[in-house]
């Protein structure tokens, strides 16, 4: 009897009830976590063709694992140049615990979003060079002129997000431009100056 394309690639069946009935069985692989997740779904939705492709080649598995490795060690390692550049040390948050968590949520909040720009959305064999962390601004007027969301959540010491919501805030002078929120920097300075009385 000529052998099946499944026997040619060295499957093997059992007789169950007078049927050969194909033996299956599936790789153990490690459970995802967190990043190896967001990859899998964004490869999903976005790119079906090379999901599938790796699926069905068995690559799938080993990709995701590796993403997850490499993800979370580069968020672990931009949150901790993150905690050395701002000044998070334990005698803060001995001191200030709730600046403590403020500021490790904020440097978390940008760690994740270097990690899912560098290794979540973007295709094998895409991605760039790891983009650096820049010094923040050392005073008030090494500040542009007008300011767009990265660069307030930078000058405020705040994630994307926070500087979003309070540009969205009504009491702060935001400048809308077509749907750029941005804010100029003498307005920001009359703003903190209101905030502090």
């Amino acid at each position: 009897m000529k052998n099946t394309t499944f026997e040619s690639i060295g499957g093997t069946y059992k007789m169950t009830n007078d049927c050969l009935i194909p033996e299956l069985s599936i790789a153990e692989t490690a459970p995802l976590g967190k990043w190896g997740l967001l990859r899998k779904h964004y490869l999903m939705d976005n790119h079906k063709a090379l999901y599938s492709s790796w699926m069905l080649t068995g690559e799938l598995d080993k990709h995701l694992a590796q993403v997850e490795q490499e993800a979370q060690k580069r968020f672990d390692q931009i949150v901790v140049q993150l905690s050395v550049q701002r000044g998070i040390t334990e005698k803060l948050k001995a001191e200030d615990q709730l600046r403590w968590v403020r500021e490790m949520n904020a440097a978390r909040a940008t760690a994740e979003e270097m990690v899912l720009e560098e290794f979540i959305y973007t295709l094998e064999g895409k991605k760039e060079k790891p983009r650096e962390i820049k010094p923040r601004f050392n005073s008030f007027d090494d500040l542009p002129a007008v300011l767009n969301a990265n660069q307030l959540g930078e000058a405020l010491n705040i994630s994307r997000a926070n500087a979003y919501r309070l540009m969205r805030s009504a009491d702060f002078p935001t400048l809308q431009i077509g749907h750029r929120m941005l804010v100029r920097r003498e307005r920001l300075l009359e703003w903190i100056k209101s905030q502090e009385k």
